[in-house]
């Protein structure tokens, strides 16, 4: 389970732990409500240990559109995989997600 929390002070939506697949709704929300409030969002997701590809994939839609709507949206992770894992995914399926880094999606 993971703790989603949002710092005002640096317009930063943090995410810590092992993430579940029942956590996507937390933070898919947390996306859709903190974007309309500062811009850009930063999407802190540094502390989450694991991440299940079909949480990951959610997040992208959100910040994408988010991004449509006129919001932008920063994803913030360590470089290294190892910080940063998706569970039981295949490259293949992985690099199907797209760029990670700045979200942006043609509306």
């Amino acid at each position: 389970m993971v703790d989603v929390s949002f710092r005002a002070a640096d317009s930063r939506l943090v995410v810590t732990g092992n993430c579940l697949t029942s956590d996507r709704d937390t933070i898919v929300e947390a996306i859709e409500v903190f974007a309309g409030l500062v811009d850009p969002l930063v999407l802190d997701l540094t502390g989450v240990t694991a991440l299940p590809l079909e949480v990951g994939a959610s997040v992208i839609e959100a910040c994408r559109s988010a991004e449509c709507v006129g919001h932008q949206v920063a994803l913030h992770t360590l470089d290294e995989d190892r910080i940063v894992r998706f569970l039981n995914v295949d490259p293949a399926d992985l690099a199907g997600l797209g760029q990670v880094g700045r979200c942006s999606h043609p509306c």
